[in-house]
């Protein structure tokens, strides 16, 4: 049964001033985007924290890329 802190994506989305699509986008690009934490039927939920904490594992900073300072880690000599 959902909790009062499960949500659907757009909701997340929504919630942390995210495009549908954008968080969309991440869970089709990335191999570790969490696991639903909740299936009913055909909706699948998460809660904020699991995505908020892939957004900081993968370094991003909410417009669907990365910050600038990961960038600039990744691509450092």
């Amino acid at each position: 049964m959902r909790s009062a802190d499960q949500f659907v994506l757009s909701e997340i989305a929504r919630r942390l001033g995210l495009s549908s699509p954008t968080v969309g986008n991440w869970r089709s690009r990335y191999n570790d985007f969490p696991q639903p934490s909740l299936v009913e039927g055909k909706r699948e939920y998460w809660t904020i924290e699991q995505i908020e904490d892939f957004m900081i594992v993968m370094g991003l900073d909410g417009r669907g890329r990365r910050s600038r300072t990961q960038h600039l880690r990744i691509t450092d000599y």
